[in-house]
C-alpha cells in the first residue's frame, strides 16, 4: 500500500463493480521500427520499470512541477523532494499545469516505443447467488444483506491463450529496390528471358537458311559450269 497507480500505466479502472464482474483480456505485441524508417524509441525512465507513452507523460509532467514549483504533488516518486502544500497547489501548480497542458507536445515528445505489450478487455457482469452471501455470513460473521452490499468478485481470464503480435515492416528494401529497377530494365529495353530465347533461335535458323542457300548456289553453279563443257564437246 501506499503506491498511486495511474489506470492508464499499471491497469483499468472499474467505474461500477458489480456483484460478479467477469473481465476477459488480449494481448496484442507492437514492435515497431526505429529511425529512419519509423519513430519508435527505447528510452529508459526514472520513475518507472518499463518505458510507455502514458508513463512517458507522468514522468514528464513530474519533472515540469519539480522545475517550476520545487515540489511534487502526492502521487509523484521523487524522494528527495517535499510534498507542495494546498498554498503550493493553488498558487504554483495549477497555473503551471494549465501551462503545461497547452505546451506539453513540445516539451515533452513521447514517442511510440520499439516494442509494446498492450492488452484489450472485455467485461460482464452478473449477480450472485444468495447462498454465496449465506455462507459468508456463517463464515465471517454479519448478515447476508451486509456482504450483499459491501463484496464483489471480480474474474480475470483469458479468453484465448494466444499472442497476437503486429510487426512493421520496411515498405520499401533492397529487394524491391532490385525488382523495380529490373522492371525498368526489362520496360525500356524490351527484353526478357522468352525474348532472349527468341533472339538466339531467329540467329540460328537465319544462320541455317543462309548455309542452305549458299550451298544450293554452289551446286547450281557446278551443274552449269559442267552442262557449258559438254557443250563444246
Amino acid at each position: 500500500m501506499g503506491n498511486v497507480f495511474f489506470n492508464a500505466v499499471n491497469g483499468m479502472a472499474v467505474p461500477y463493480c458489480p456483484p460478479l464482474m467477469c473481465s476477459g483480456c488480449f494481448a496484442f505485441q507492437m514492435e515497431n521500427l526505429p529511425k529512419p524508417w519509423g519513430s519508435c524509441v527505447n528510452w529508459t525512465l526514472e520513475q518507472f520499470a518499463k518505458y510507455s507513452i502514458p508513463a512517458c507523460k507522468v514522468e514528464c509532467y513530474t519533472d515540469w512541477v519539480i522545475e517550476q514549483c520545487n515540489c511534487q504533488e502526492l502521487y509523484m516518486k521523487e524522494e528527495d523532494k517535499p510534498l507542495c502544500s494546498p498554498i503550493d497547489l493553488d498558487d504554483c501548480i495549477i497555473p503551471h499545469r494549465r501551462q503545461y497542458l497547452t505546451f506539453r507536445n513540445i516539451t515533452c515528445p513521447c514517442p511510440e516505443p520499439c516494442e509494446d505489450l498492450i492488452y484489450s478487455t472485455t467485461e460482464s457482469q452478473a449477480t450472485l447467488a444468495k447462498d454465496y452471501y449465506s455462507v459468508l455470513a456463517q463464515t465471517y460473521g454479519r448478515t447476508a444483506e451486509y456482504w450483499e452490499g459491501n463484496v464483489a468478485r471480480v474474474v480475470v481470464y483469458f479468453p484465448e491463450l494466444i499472442l497476437q503480435t503486429v510487426t512493421h515492416q520496411r515498405a520499401y528494401n533492397i529487394l524491391t529496390l532490385l525488382c523495380d529497377i529490373g522492371g525498368v530494365f526489362g520496360l525500356i529495353l524490351g527484353t526478357g528471358i522468352i525474348s532472349i530465347v527468341e533472339v538466339f533461335d531467329f540467329i540460328i535458323v537465319k544462320a541455317c537458311c543462309n548455309a542452305s542457300k549458299t550451298k544450293h548456289s554452289k551446286q547450281t553453279i557446278a551443274v552449269k559450269e559442267k552442262k557449258s563443257q559438254l557443250s563444246m564437246f
